[in-house]
């Protein structure tokens, strides 16, 4: 069994990446009443590289199947700035009807997280780990998921 705990920025296509990866290897999306007969699951999160709890729920993910005997992947995904820009105004688009003033929000929301926080990696943050770093701004979510298998031989 293996888990693939999948981070990176806002607006990147985590849980749409998470959704085609399940797909394409059988897993699930994590919950703890599942049972360890699965195959595996992928668990998308917003991880805070800067804060100081920021990576205690992810620990506890990574000790807790790790324990288990359980393979831990960590796939970090990324993007370039205006693609995430219009990732974000497509997933509005699709999910909400009230466009511009929910646009606005979301995008003073997302400048005001990523200049307070981090939600990526610096080099040596993953050291020890079994990392795949992917730039998906040229990527759809389901090319994203098959390079995300591939990297870690799902």
């Amino acid at each position: 069994m293996k888990v693939v705990i999948l981070f990176g920025d806002y607006a990147v296509g985590k849980k749409t990446i998470a959704t085609y990866l399940c797909a394409i290897t059988g897993f699930r999306f994590y919950e703890s009443s599942r049972t360890r007969e699965e195959r595996g699951f992928v668990i998308p999160i917003l991880w805070c590289f800067d804060q100081p709890n920021g990576g205690v729920q992810v620990q506890s993910y990574e000790t807790f199947f790790t324990n288990a005997g359980v393979e831990v992947c960590f796939a970090e995904l990324t993007a370039e700035y205006e693609t995430l820009l219009q990732r974000n105004r497509d997933k509005l688009a699709q999910e909400m009807h009230d466009d511009l003033i929910d646009l606005k929000m979301s995008e003073r929301d997302y400048f005001w997280h990523t200049d307070e926080f981090r939600y990526t990696s610096f080099p040596g943050d993953m050291q020890g780990k079994r990392y795949f770093l992917l730039d998906t701004t040229n990527l759809s979510p389901e090319e994203a998921a098959y390079c995300i298998r591939e990297a870690f031989q799902l």
